[in-house]
C-alpha cells in the first residue's frame, strides 16, 4: 500500500519512483502511468510572459511542434512575494469575460434607471429569435420599408451603437464609440416620442368612441321612451356621470375567471374585516356599559358613606 501524498502535485511521480527504488513500494498505484502522460500544468504568474523569463522556448515554425520546447524546465526561480500568487492555476480563479457592449450597457442604464423598471417580454418565438438589422433603432424593416414597430429598449440603443461603430464605408464609415452611441441616444428619443405619440392618439380615439357609443345609447333611451309615451322629453331619465363611470368600469373590467375568482375572495376578506370590526365595536360598547354600571354601583355607594360621615 502506497504512502500518504505528498500536497505538491508536481512531484508526484517523483516521490513513487524514489519509493520504488528504495523498496518501500512494491506496485505503483494505478495513476502512475496516467499522471506521467499528462502532468500537471505548471503554473505561470499573472503578467508574466513564459517566454521572457526563459521557461519556454520562443515559439518558431521549426519549434512549434517541438516537445523540448513545452517539456523545457524554468530556468530561473521566481522570487516568493505574495503566497497567493504560487497557487496552481486550477486554484486561482477565471478570469471574467467581457464584451465591447458591455460598458455601453452600463453606461445607458446608469443614466437611464427607470428603463430597468418597464416590463419585459420574455417569451421568445420566429420574430424575437430571427436576425435583426439594426442600421436603425427599430432592429429591422417590414416589406414595404417601413420600420418595425418593436419595443425600443435599452438593448436597442446598444445594438445600433455597435452597428454604427461597424458600418460600413458605402453607408457613411464606421464611428467612434461616442458619436455612436450620442446618435443612438437621439435615435432612441425620437423613436420613444413616436411611439408616447400613437399611444396618446389611441387613447383619445378609444376615448372618442366610447363617448359617442354613451351619446348613441342615451338617444336611443330617450327615443324608446317618447315612443311608449312614458314620459315627456323634458322628462327622460337620462344616465348621470356616476352611472357611466359605473357602465365603463364594468365594460373594461377584466372577464378572466381567475379575476372573478380573485375578485370575490377580496370581497369575502371585506366583509370578514367588516364583520370583525362591528364586533369589536359592539364588544366594546358593552365593556363600556358595564364599567358604566361598576362605577355607579360601587363609586355611588362610597360617595353616600363619605357624605353621611362628613360634620
Amino acid at each position: 500500500m502506497a504512502p500518504p501524498l505528498r500536497n505538491n502535485p508536481y512531484t508526484l511521480c517523483k516521490n513513487i519512483d524514489r519509493l520504488a527504488s528504495a523498496g518501500r513500494v512494491r506496485n505503483r498505484p494505478a495513476w502512475y502511468k496516467a499522471v506521467s502522460l499528462y502532468p500537471p500544468a505548471r503554473f505561470v504568474p499573472k503578467g508574466v510572459n513564459p517566454v521572457e523569463v526563459g521557461q519556454f522556448q520562443p515559439v518558431t515554425i521549426g519549434s512549434a511542434h517541438a516537445t523540448s520546447a513545452i517539456q523545457q524546465q524554468p530556468k530561473d526561480l521566481y522570487k516568493r512575494g505574495n503566497p497567493r500568487t504560487y497557487r496552481p492555476q486550477y486554484v486561482s480563479s477565471v478570469p471574467l469575460i467581457t464584451y465591447p457592449e458591455d460598458e455601453l450597457r452600463q453606461a445607458f442604464y446608469r443614466w437611464h434607471p427607470l428603463e430597468l423598471h418597464r416590463p419585459r417580454t420574455l417569451v421568445e418565438d420566429e420574430n424575437t429569435l430571427r436576425w435583426k438589422d439594426w442600421s436603425t433603432i427599430w432592429g429591422g424593416k417590414h416589406a414595404d420599408g417601413t420600420p418595425a414597430k418593436v419595443h425600443v429598449t435599452g438593448e436597442s440603443v446598444v445594438q445600433h451603437t455597435l452597428y454604427l461603430m461597424q458600418r460600413p464605408e458605402k453607408l457613411g464609415g464606421p464611428l467612434i464609440r461616442h458619436e455612436a452611441y450620442q446618435e443612438a441616444l437621439r435615435a432612441f428619443y425620437a423613436a420613444r416620442e413616436q411611439l408616447d405619440q400613437a399611444a396618446q392618439v389611441r387613447r383619445e380615439q378609444m376615448q372618442l368612441a366610447a363617448e359617442t357609443a354613451a351619446k348613441e345609447e342615451e338617444a336611443q333611451l330617450a327615443m324608446e321612451q317618447l315612443e311608449k309615451g312614458e314620459e315627456s322629453m323634458e322628462a327622460v331619465d337620462l344616465p348621470t356621470e356616476q352611472d357611466k363611470a359605473d357602465k365603463l368600469y364594468w365594460a373594461k373590467r377584466p372577464k378572466t375567471a381567475r379575476f372573478v375568482e380573485w375578485e370575490n375572495e377580496q370581497l369575502a376578506e371585506s366583509a370578514e374585516y367588516e364583520e370583525e370590526q362591528r364586533a369589536a365595536r359592539s364588544m366594546q360598547e358593552e365593556m363600556r356599559r358595564r364599567m358604566e354600571q361598576y362605577e355607579k354601583r360601587n363609586l355611588g355607594g362610597d360617595m353616600d358613606v363619605d357624605s353621611s360621615a362628613a360634620p
